[in-house]
């Protein structure tokens, strides 16, 4: 894999000033280290679903909020009668910009959205918004009518481009994306019951009209078709959808036939002999996975469900957050977004060299061997300090006696302890005195008798 010379150095800068660990961030695939950079908020509220735009450059969450400053008002005497302010939304995330961008919004009580999705290889989407309509007549049942919105990442911005009235669940719409091509299909179907004009019994109808829609929001003409239609899939070049066709006989029995809709022509033609389109499965140099665990605080138990980022052989992962009911890549490896606890998050992925990564890896390892260094060198000074000036003589358990002066133990783990002892007072250059070191690849952190700590390389 190729990278970009702006990839390759936003990665190296942030492993350079911390925000990256190459240890707990990063996994090694092939040539290529893949660090994911530290979380970034997308939407809060309640996030229900979340994707990515086919270029990796959006993320598209739908949630729901509720405001709660109504009635924490109430609770301080400011306010009366509190009611709760909830809506639903669409929200849009540039991991360009990294920033969020609300596109789409109403209450929850006038609408509700169905479905969302991305035409393919584009940054705009389609969503199903089922809104209520108010009646004055409440022996009436509730109307509603659904709207197709197109929403555009880029601009941030939702227009409603068809909607359709519902009377008693006569009339719907729905909408399916062709799996390579950037467009869609809008279905509209209709219920019907009446008398033949013949006379007779009252015969159920099915209608359905289909209108072609592209990923610059236009609208084809509409095209109707004898009977209803679900579509069961798509042509191999995804140009034509697959459809059942169904309708009721003069017997009130149900008819079906799986056809081809041909978009050229509006025909439904046989589909015996056409190439169907299957997806293939993505063959990608890192995967995101899932585990389980508990948290523990006695007497409270709380499941988790830990995220990881794996690499190629599965045997590196990087933790991408310790609890998380969703998380996906981008399609361009950009970034690795999850849900958690309500909460959407991204966490952009940064892309350097092997040689890049490993350099980083053993720089990383040398800082925490050069602070554990620090910390012994530290302890044995406030050791000496309350022991008269006086340094452990060799042979001593060095590790028992700076329990008291170190936070954690294991800090003295690998310490090899190379001072005979005795009083730092008669030493004559303590600057230059080793007092002992601890190991690590490609060298040591040598501690001194006046505290400060160098790294040494192997020779």
């Amino acid at each position: 894999m190729k990278l970009g010379l702006v990839c390759v150095l936003s990665a190296l800068a942030a492993l350079s000033i911390g925000q990256l660990s190459p240890k707990d961030d990063f996994v090694l695939s092939g040539e290529t280290g893949f660090g994911m950079l530290p979380p970034e908020s997308v939407a809060g509220g309640v996030v229900k679903r979340m994707s990515w735009s086919d270029d990796g450059k959006y993320l598209l969450a739908v949630r729901d909020y509720v405001d709660f400053s109504v009635v924490a008002a109430a609770i301080a005497g400011k306010g009366k009668n509190p009611q709760l302010q909830s809506e639903e939304s669409v929200v849009i995330y540039s991991m360009a910009d990294h920033k969020p961008v609300l596109a789409w919004r109403a209450k929850l009580e006038s609408g509700q959205i169905l479905d969302v999705s991305w035409f393919k290889g584009s940054d705009t989407a389609l969503a199903t918004v089922v809104e209520r309509l108010p009646s004055t007549d409440p022996s009436q049942p509730i109307s509603t009518r659904e709207h197709v919105f197109f929403i555009e990442a880029r601009t941030g911005s939702s227009r409603s481009i068809y909607s359709v009235d519902q009377k008693q669940g006569e009339s719907w719409v729905n909408y399916v994306m062709s799996p390579v091509k950037s467009m869609g299909l809008l279905v509209t179907q209709t219920n019907s019951e009446g008398s033949p004009a013949n006379g007779g019994a009252k015969r159920r109808t099915i209608h359905a009209q289909y209108r072609v829609v592209l990923a610059d929001g236009s609208v084809g003409a509409p095209v109707d078709i004898d009977g209803g239609i679900n579509i069961s899939g798509w042509t191999q070049d995804g140009a034509n959808p697959i459809v059942i066709v169904f309708g009721f006989d003069n017997a009130g029995k149900v008819w079906h036939a799986s056809k081809m809709l041909d978009l050229a022509s509006g025909n439904l033609v046989p589909d015996s002999n056409v190439a169907l389109y299957k997806e293939q499965p993505l063959s990608q140099p890192i995967s995101i996975g899932f585990g389980d665990g508990t948290l523990t605080k006695t007497p409270t138990e709380r499941r988790v469900r830990p995220s990881w980022l794996a690499n190629d052989k599965g045997d590196q992962h990087a933790l991408v957050t310790g609890d998380a009911t969703m998380a996906s890549l981008s399609p361009t490896l950009s970034g690795v977004a999850y849900i958690t606890q309500g909460v959407a998050m991204v966490r952009p992925i940064v892309q350097v060299p092997k040689e890049a990564m490993l350099q980083a890896l053993k720089a990383a390892q040398r800082t925490i061997i050069l602070s554990r260094a620090k910390q012994v060198a530290l302890g044995l000074l406030m050791y000496s300090a309350d022991n008269n000036d006086m340094f452990p003589a060799a042979g001593s358990d060095v590790a028992g006696l700076l329990n008291p002066y170190l936070k954690d133990s294991s800090l003295t783990d690998g310490f090899v302890y190379t001072f005979q002892g005795g009083l730092i007072t008669d030493v004559s250059d303590p600057a230059n005195t080793v007092v002992g070191y601890i190991s690590g690849d490609g060298g040591r952190a040598v501690t001194y008798l006046d505290g400060h700590v160098r790294w040494e390389p192997d020779k």
